[in-house]
């Protein structure tokens, strides 16, 4: 359960540096 939160946590912490790296992107 915790390595998977673990997975969780990096994959939504990766979305958001793209997002702040891309802001225009439309997706």
């Amino acid at each position: 359960v915790l390595k998977a939160g673990r997975q969780i946590w990096l994959l939504s912490t990766i979305d958001a540096q793209k997002e702040m790296a891309y802001p225009n992107d439309p997706r």
